[in-house]
């Protein structure tokens, strides 16, 4: 597996993905927290099996949830793939 990670590109990727479950009536970013966005730990399983699915690297929903933004998310990914 490659240990390189484009951020900016994964980051969109679960922008995209996040938003198009979320009735979130701003623009939704990489900084927007979770919780104003308003996701729930369902959403977060589902990044979940996307991020172990792409990725190979496994995070609980509530893991997730606490990180507070996709940016915060993004970050832990590549901290764990460089550790690999």
């Amino acid at each position: 597996m490659e240990k390189l990670l484009d951020t900016g590109e994964v980051a969109t990727s679960i922008v995209e993905l996040l938003a198009e479950n979320l009735e979130f009536e701003q623009e939704f970013t990489a900084e927007t927290p979770f919780a104003e966005a308003g996701l729930d730990s369902l959403m977060m399983l589902e990044l979940a099996v996307v991020l172990e699915r792409r990725y190979k690297i496994r995070f609980s929903e509530e893991e997730l949830l606490e990180s507070g933004s996709v940016a915060a998310v993004v970050a832990k990914l590549r901290d764990r793939l460089a550790a690999v």
